[in-house]
C-alpha cells in the first residue's frame, strides 16, 4: 500500500473535481477569525454520470452533430461522435432526485437504436473505455477562497453543464487560482484578503462565474418540471413564439398570445405526426403555456442574478452585505415560482 507522504505549503490549491475530499477534511470554520466565507457545497448540487466509447462499423447520419434529449429525473443522455464509427455515449442524472442505474439506463437505450445493433465497445489500455464521474450541476460557490485555500474547476463549481463549456471554466478557474497563490505567497498574505482576487477575477474580470450563475435559475426551473411537458416544449413550440416568450419583454398574458402559442403546438404536432417522430406527448395546452410562463418569469430573474453577480465585492469586507443580497433574490426566485421549501436549490 506504500507509505503515507506529507506535503506542506503556504496555499492548497484544491483541484480534486466535485464533491472535493479536501472540503470534507478541511475544517473551514475553524480557519481565520469568525470563520471563512467559503462555501461548502451540498451534495444535492451534484450529478452522476456515466459514459462509454462504443465503435460501430457503419458511419452513423449525426457524424458532425451532438445528438441528445431529457430522460426521466431530469436526467440527461447523449450521442457524441468522435469520428463517424467512434461514439462518445453517456448519460447523467442529478443527485436530487431518485437515484438511477446508470450503466443498465444507458444500455436499455442504445439497444433501442438500430445503428448500434452491431456495437461495440472501445478498449483504451487493454480495458474496457468506460466512465463513471460526479459533475457539479449549480452555480459557482459564493466564496471560492478560505486562509491558505483555492477551490478551481469542479471543486468551485465552475464546470456547470448548462454552459456546455465545462473544461474552459475548469482551465479559467485553474489559471486564476495559480496566479492568485503565486502573487499571495510572494506578498506574504495568504488570507482571504490576499486571496480574494480569485473570487473577483471569476465573477467581475473574466466574468465566467457570473455568466454561469446567471444560467443556473433554468436549471432550478427546469427541475420543477415534469419531463414530458420539457419535452413538449422543446419539440411543439414554434422557434419564432418560443424567442418572443422567453427572451423579450412582451406581454403575453392576452388571449391572442395563448392562441397562437396553441396553433403553433397544433401545427407543430401536425408535422411531426406526418413525419412519425413521435406517438404521443401527453401534455395538455394549460400545462404547456404554464410551463412557459415559469421559464419567462426565469428570464427576468436571470437578469437580475446577472446584475448582482457582476457587482461581486471587490474585498473580504462587502462580502456579507452582498451575500444578503444574493439571498434575498434566491427567496424572491423561490416564491415566484412557488416552489415549497423542499424544492429550494440553495
Amino acid at each position: 500500500a506504500g507509505e503515507p507522504v506529507t506535503y506542506r505549503g503556504d496555499v492548497v490549491i484544491d483541484a480534486a473535481g466535485a464533491q472535493s475530499i479536501l472540503q470534507d477534511m478541511i475544517d473551514f470554520d475553524a480557519l481565520g477569525n469568525g470563520g471563512a466565507t467559503f462555501e461548502q457545497p451540498h451534495y444535492t448540487h451534484f450529478g452522476s454520470a456515466y459514459r462509454e466509447i462504443i465503435e460501430v462499423e457503419e458511419p452513423v447520419e449525426y457524424q458532425n452533430a451532438i445528438v441528445g434529449k431529457p430522460l426521466e429525473e431530469m436526467g440527461y443522455i447523449w450521442y457524441f461522435p468522435r469520428t463517424p464509427t467512434q461514439i462518445n455515449v453517456g448519460l447523467g442524472f442529478q443527485m436530487n432526485k431518485e437515484p438511477i442505474p446508470l450503466a443498465d439506463r444507458l444500455r436499455q437505450d442504445i439497444e433501442s437504436r438500430p445503428e448500434y445493433q452491431s456495437a461495440r465497445l472501445d478498449e483504451k489500455f487493454e480495458k474496457k473505455n468506460k466512465l463513471g464521474a460526479a459533475l457539479a450541476l449549480r452555480r459557482p460557490l459564493d466564496s471560492m477562497v478560505a486562509p491558505g485555500y483555492l477551490a478551481a474547476g469542479g471543486a468551485a463549481a465552475t464546470t456547470h453543464p448548462v454552459s456546455g463549456k465545462g473544461i474552459r471554466g475548469a482551465a479559467i478557474s485553474g489559471h486564476s487560482a495559480g496566479k492568485t497563490a503565486a502573487e499571495a505567497v510572494a506578498t506574504g498574505n495568504v488570507g482571504e484578503a490576499g486571496l480574494w482576487g480569485h473570487n473577483r477575477y471569476l465573477f467581475v474580470e473574466h466574468g465566467t462565474g457570473t455568466k454561469l450563475a446567471s444560467r443556473d435559475p433554468f436549471n432550478v426551473a427546469a427541475s420543477s418540471i415534469d419531463i414530458p411537458i420539457l419535452r413538449a416544449i422543446a419539440a411543439l413550440l414554434p422557434e419564432d413564439q418560443l424567442k418572443e416568450i422567453v427572451g423579450t419583454e412582451t406581454s403575453i398574458d392576452d388571449l391572442t398570445t395563448k392562441l397562437s402559442v396553441g396553433v403553433g403546438v397544433v401545427r407543430n404536432l401536425w408535422n411531426e405526426y406526418r413525419k412519425g417522430t413521435f406517438e404521443e406527448l401527453g401534455v395538455s395546452r394549460d400545462e404547456l403555456y404554464e410551463a412557459m410562463m415559469g421559464f419567462r418569469e426565469t428570464r427576468g430573474y436571470a437578469d437580475r442574478f446577472e446584475e448582482l453577480y457582476s457587482d461581486y465585492p471587490a474585498s473580504r469586507d462587502g462580502f456579507e452585505a452582498w451575500l444578503d443580497a444574493r439571498n434575498d433574490l434566491d427567496a424572491a426566485f423561490y416564491d415566484a415560482l412557488d416552489l415549497a421549501p423542499e424544492e429550494h436549490k440553495y
